[in-house]
């Protein structure tokens, strides 16, 4: 056996030193320790050449990183009596009802025989591969189990069953990897931490959608060639976050190397997720060369897509040039040496390492007292910590249990500082760019042959830039010329940009490069439809949701119907033509639309747009006609036409204090007493339960899987739903486009989610249920096929902007990251900020909490679900394309009105203008709300505040409201004047409570900001005049609120 397979075979002994089964099979069948030999013999690993101290090592610091104890819990837990499994980061246990083993002792036996089927299948596969072998039991062995698991006895428990039954909230999948990844590092294990930029200035330099998600995608992809370096030398194992297991990307790899089929949804692969850092766990004696060698793959993994984009633009180049008249004799060597000059020093790499057990030379020196004295004064001095009652808590499990793992978190948090004073040290690369610019990042010069006459001017005097027109004759030919050959609407056809070589590799990058990488390096196969090759545009996603709609949702014989059955022709004939054959749709509207629509840039649904392609191609007769044909439809059908949105909304979430989340600085993370099975609760003292964990392999590993379900499963699911399109969704961020009618919606659905709150909003889909910290999914029936651990108590804020369709992107994409900031900082995060940009360039910007919670109850009990219900949420339907109608016909949950009984609500026909947020009414309400202070808040000191008038200001809302309101009841049916008045004064209550609540709640909320301010600036008292200006604030938002529901109920059309 050579060396290498030999390492594999050492990792799978280590891997398998507790079977897969050790929770079901604890006091009901065999002892683990033989159970586990057993299943290794099978295998052929069991050797006696095995290090065996080395595994128990691992073991043992393995479990002293997950199981903080201090002392044995007394009360051992079978799991088949008593399961439970636990989300630490909600501190939420797993539904009961959702476990159909409890006291059936006879599945005990059956968990084994499916065990030894799954073992046996994997072993047949491998036939003698070590290597193979490994990854399938590390990536496949759960799967597998599942799938055999017929009878649904474990279902998809099997993915969460515990590795000590006493504190089952960390798997014994988590349990085995990190006792595998921690044996192929010893002697002395390692942190390594890598990151990669630029990230922020190079995604947001987008002048397409295209840019935007291309440059999400080459970064992710970049990022995983420096995790697979990993991977490859180490095993996946190694890899501590993010979480790899059913990560795409990884899929791939691993398909290539195993030869199994992992990649199921290839749409998947399109889908940018991974971040541009990882932490992973590394034999110390090994970190130069590990850190150098991931810098060296992704390197050459650059290099490649570079060669690739650059073979592409060179041979579509001198086609360009030969049709403007320039001789292209040999201008490849010019070329090539601007080319590399831009492309070899643009990624930015750094990578940091950290030894567990520095002034030792392997953890066995902790039996030493010198050893642990050398430990005290190392750590005491790297840690910062000064008072002995805090180092004690450090310092007692590691010398009582004698293991490095019990200070897993300590670690980490030097590691991460490492890296911070690595960051810190730029490495500066001096740039001589001149010349024209490119338009995309306005710092490099733009890539051009150009004409020889030019360039000896360049070369005799270098602070002579090229004439523009030299640059747009040649990127308009080239446009051209990529037109021809098939690759349509790659640049601009008209010669209005210019780009760098980073420009043209991002550009050619998703729709290109990476198609060829997958296919020719990965060797999986790309059918029409899996994954974008042109991503969908801003107008594609503006009119999204409205074409969905009158495509799925007209009635046979309606305008809408005959709207799409006259243009399929005129559309026929434009895509034979090849005329505007370059669109995309997101992919929900993309499987109804007809053939016909479904390449079409989605401009053409503005007559304005129509017109000047009816311009542009007017020396095209055969076009001409057709595009005249298609403005006499648009002429036939002008209320359907006019109803096409101009504006989408992108959204950008992301997730508050991660990185205190992964040190467990938060006041939110979870307690000892959280993560202990109800049968030990009496076993920890009071002051122990209350506890703040530490942050541990096995919490970092829930952090990670919690994540990448949210990012890869969750958020593309209702990204979908929305009509939408991801740009990147990797950990806690997301960075999506979504049409303006859905946008409130998707992104209280995101937030919700993320959590596990109690949720299940109108853009779900059945089969998924949120609650308590959990998401299920059922597949097929009533059945939970898969359950999702979510971020529990952790909290997201969120930057949307609203914009018209030709907005320069990258000024949408800046506007959104200072919406996010805001949120963060103004509104103090868990909290969204909203920005609308109006074609006419007039900004308005509001934001607020979440949650509010509801102040006054409703006197009416048919209101009082309505009153329970968080604030935000009726701003969310509110803010829907239906949230202000009251119409009979609407299903029961829309709108801000759905409180109302369906039998009153079909007595109703109003429309969002006899409603309610007229522009008038909206400027009215906000001169009514008066000046009003705050109740006494004691627990900050403030004693200078008139308590609120609520009755009197409830009153005069009411009055105000009733006033603007006109109610449209139908005629179909006779209906008294009692039943008139009910329905009217439910509608004034709801819209008093939902105005009301909301503002004096969010007085509330910005008062206490300023007292808290205050407070540290040693004052206690908050002035009337400072009041004033609190509620002055609270009325503004009020009024944009209004101002941002009306917009989006208009779809923009003011």
């Amino acid at each position: 056996m050579n060396k290498n397979q030999n390492y594999w075979k050492e990792k799978i002994n280590a891997f398998l030193h507790d079977p897969p089964e050790k929770a079901i099979i604890l006091f009901n069948g065999p002892e683990h320790e033989k159970r586990a030999k057993e299943i290794r013999e099978k295998l052929g690993v069991e050797d006696a050449g095995i290090n065996s101290e080395y595994v128990k090592t691992a073991d043992h610091i393995a479990s002293g990183i997950d199981r903080p104890l201090y002392k044995l819990l007394e009360n051992r837990v079978n799991f088949i009596k008593k399961p439970e499994i636990i989300n630490a980061l909600s501190g939420e246990r797993v539904d009961k009802s959702l476990f159909n083993f409890i006291n059936k002792d006879e599945y005990v036996k059956e968990s084994m025989k499916l065990v030894d089927h799954s073992i046996e299948e994997i072993n047949n596969f491998s036939r003698g591969n070590y290597k193979k072998m490994f990854l399938l039991l590390w990536r496949y062995l759960p799967d597998l189990l599942m799938d055999k698991d017929e009878a649904r006895m474990f279902g998809f428990i099997w993915n969460y069953l515990p590795a000590d039954t006493r504190l089952p909230y960390h798997s014994i999948w988590n349990h085995l990897s990190m006792t595998s990844a921690i044996y192929s590092s010893l002697p002395d294990p390692a942190f390594l931490m890598f990151s990669l930029g630029p990230v922020q200035g190079f995604i947001a330099t987008s002048r397409k959608t295209q840019d935007f998600w291309s440059s999400s995608l080459l970064l992710s992809y970049l990022s995983w060639k420096g995790m697979e370096y990993i991977c490859e030398e180490l095993g996946p194992d190694h890899i501590v976050f993010p979480y790899l297991k059913e990560q795409p990307m990884a899929d791939m790899w691993l398909s290539k190397v195993t030869g199994k089929a992992f990649v199921k949804n290839k749409r998947k692969l399109f889908n940018p997720s991974l971040p541009n850092r990882f932490l992973a766990i590394i034999p110390f004696d090994r970190a130069r060369e590990i850190g150098e060698g991931i810098k060296e793959n992704i390197k050459t993994a650059w290099l490649e897509i570079s060669q690739k984009s650059f073979d592409m633009f060179v041979k579509n180049a001198k086609e360009a040039l030969q049709k403007m008249g320039v001789s292209t004799s040999n201008p490849e060597k010019y070329l090539e040496d601007m080319w590399n000059k831009q492309v070899l020093n643009f990624l930015e790499m750094n990578y940091s390492v950290y030894k567990w057990n520095p002034g030792m030379k392997n953890v066995k020196d902790l039996d030493s007292e010198e050893a642990c004295n050398k430990f005290i004064e190392i750590y005491s001095e790297l840690l910062d910590i000064t008072e002995k009652r805090e180092f004690e808590k450090v310092y007692k499990p590691l010398k009582e249990k004698n293991n490095i793992g019990m200070i897993y978190g300590y670690l980490y948090d030097l590691v991460e500082r490492n890296m911070g004073m690595r960051k810190s040290l730029r490495n500066f690369a001096q740039k001589e760019e001149i010349g024209s610019k490119c338009t995309l990042c306005g710092e490099n010069e733009a890539l051009i042959y150009g004409y020889e006459k030019e360039l000896s001017k360049r070369f005799r005097n270098l602070t002579v830039p090229f004439r523009k027109p030299v640059y747009s004759d040649f990127w308009e030919k080239l446009a051209s010329v990529m037109e021809e050959s098939g690759e349509k609407g790659i640049f601009d056809k008209e010669g209005k940009e210019r780009l760098c070589a980073i420009g043209v590799i991002k550009r050619l990058f998703g729709r290109n490069t990476y198609r060829e990488i997958i296919q020719k390096d990965y060797k999986i196969g790309l059918e029409e439809g899996e994954g974008w090759k042109v991503f969908p545009s801003t107008a594609a996603i503006s009119v999204s949701q409205y074409l969905y709609d009158i495509k799925n949702k007209s009635k046979e014989g309606s305008g809408e119907y005959l709207f799409i059955e006259n243009l399929k022709e005129p559309f026929k004939n434009l895509m034979h033509k090849g005329v505007l054959n370059y669109g995309s749709y997101p992919y929900k509207i993309y499987r109804t639309l007809p053939d016909e629509f479904e390449h079409l840039e989605a401009q053409i649904f503005y007559p304005h747009e129509l017109e000047i392609m009816i311009e542009e191609y007017k020396d095209d007769k055969e076009v001409s006609e057709t595009l005249k044909a298609i403005q006499n439809i648009y002429q036939k059908y002008k209320d359907v036409v006019n109803r096409f949105p101009r504006y989408y909304a992108l959204v950008l979430y992301d997730g508050d204090t991660m990185g205190m989340w992964l040190t467990g600085d938060v006041e939110e993370f979870p307690r000892l007493e959280t993560i202990i099975h109800s049968e030990n609760e009496n076993c920890i003292n009071d002051d122990d339960k209350e506890t703040k964990l530490k942050i541990s392999a096995s919490l970092h590993a829930q952090i990670s899987e919690a994540l990448k379900d949210f990012s890869l499963e969750v958020v593309p699911n209702v990204t979908e739903e929305a009509n939408g399109v991801l740009i990147y969704s990797g950990g806690d961020d997301v960075f999506a486009m979504v049409p303006i009618e859905n946008v409130m919606e998707y992104i209280s659905s995101i937030r919700k989610l993320y959590s596990g709150e109690s949720f299940k909003g109108w853009m779900m889909k059945k089969s998924i249920e949120s609650s308590k910290g959990f998401i299920k999914l059922k597949k097929k029936g009533p059945n939970v096929d898969d359950l999702f651990f979510t971020m529990g108590k952790a909290t997201g804020s969120a930057g949307i902007v609203i914009a018209h369709y030709s907005t320069p992107l990258a000024y949408v994409i800046k506007k959104a990251h200072e919406a996010e900031k805001l949120a963060k900082n103004k509104y103090n995060r868990n909290s969204f900020v909203v920005t609308i940009i109006r074609g006419s360039g007039q900004e308005t910007t509001v934001g607020g909490k979440w949650h509010y919670t509801p102040i006054n109850k409703c006197d009416n009990k048919k209101c009082d679900k309505f009153y329970r219900t968080l604030v935000i949420d009726y701003f969310a339907r509110l803010f829907s394309e239906n949230g202000l109608k009251l119409d009979g016909n609407m299903d029961e949950n829309e709108g801000v009105f759905y409180y109302i009984e369906n039998d009153k609500r079909k007595l109703i026909k109003t429309s969002i203008d006899s409603i309610l947020l007229s522009p008038a009414l909206i400027c009215d309400l906000g001169e009514e709300i008066e000046f009003y202070s705050l109740p006494e808040i004691e627990e900050i000191g403030i004693t200078e505040n008139r308590p609120i008038k609520e009755e009197q200001l409830r009153v005069r809302l009411g009055v105000f409201i009733k006033r603007h309101l006109n109610l449209v009841f139908t005629t179909e049916t006779e209906i008294d004047r009692k039943t008139k008045a009910e329905v009217v004064k439910e509608v004034i209550d709801g819209i008093v409570t939902l105005i009301y609540n909301f503002h004096i709640a969010n007085i509330k909320d910005l008062i206490c900001s300023v007292a808290e301010e205050k407070k540290r600036k040693g004052q206690n008292k908050i002035g009337k005049k400072e009041i004033k200006g609190v509620v002055a604030e609270a009325r503004r938002d009020l009024v944009n609120y209004l101002t941002l529901a009306r917009f989006i109920a208009k779809k923009g059309g003011e």
